[in-house]
């Protein structure tokens, strides 16, 4: 899915809040909705274009003026947001179309990485920060805070174990790699990589000269230590 759109240089994006994914699981006709209004009205704003324009360049029918205030409503209610920006045709699926619980799930996932790699060509990220996303949230500590935890979250997520059959294997392995572009690499560290712009191969590339170029670093640190270490020990003598 991720692939085809994003190649096609007539794609148009909808431009949003991570936030507005909060309400995801319990009204993705909403969440679409508002998503569209925003993007309008950023468009108007950054582009400095009347709100029938921006409806033109998106290729969408409504009220231009009810669009556009409802989209300078939600842009006033968020202090600096993170943004993601979704393919219209991906938008327009999940707006028109019933979805699963799990379906919404990988929609959020694919919108959670979107935000974090932003215009980057990739990035080193986890866990935990991609749950925070997804579940419309900006960082770890912020999701981490909640007295209550989305029921989707404790139903599939609350263990190890389900993060990483449910995140690792269903979601990112099963359906992001294989049908929304994404490239992902994991070599045992921390975390992992994620790309949708470059392919599997110079993801690698990149990551493990990088590694290497980081256990380099700490075996000079750690040479350097013992050699001060000794220096001190000698003196002492």
């Amino acid at each position: 899915m991720g692939k085809k759109w994003e190649k096609d240089p007539n794609a148009r994006f909808f431009t949003f809040p991570i936030e507005l994914l909060r309400g995801a699981f319990t009204n993705m006709g909403r969440v679409c909705s508002d998503a569209i209004d925003y993007a309008v009205y950023l468009r108007c704003k950054e582009h400095r274009k009347p709100p029938d324009e921006a409806l033109e360049y998106f290729n969408i029918k409504g009220n231009a003026n009810t669009i556009f205030n409802r989209g300078k409503e939600l842009y006033d209610s968020f202090d600096r947001p993170p943004l993601v920006s979704v393919g219209k045709d991906v938008i327009w699926e999940f707006y028109k179309n019933p979805k699963t619980d799990f379906e919404i799930a990988v929609f959020c996932a694919f919108c959670g990485l979107r935000s974090i790699i932003g215009i980057k060509p990739f990035v080193k990220t986890n866990n935990g920060l991609l749950m925070a996303r997804m579940f419309g949230y900006r960082s770890i500590a912020e999701f981490e805070a909640l007295r209550e935890k989305p029921p989707y979250y404790n139903s599939y997520f609350s263990t190890a174990q389900q993060i990483r059959y449910q995140l690792t294997e269903k979601i990112i392995r099963n359906e992001l790699s294989l049908s929304w572009g994404l490239n992902y690499y994991s070599n045992q560290s921390k975390g992992f990589y994620v790309s949708f712009k470059m392919e599997f191969n110079a993801l690698v590339l990149h990551t493990e000269k990088s590694r290497k170029a980081t256990l380099l670093r700490q075996q000079q640190e750690e040479q350097k230590r013992v050699i001060e270490q000794i220096k001190k020990q000698v003196r002492g003598k």
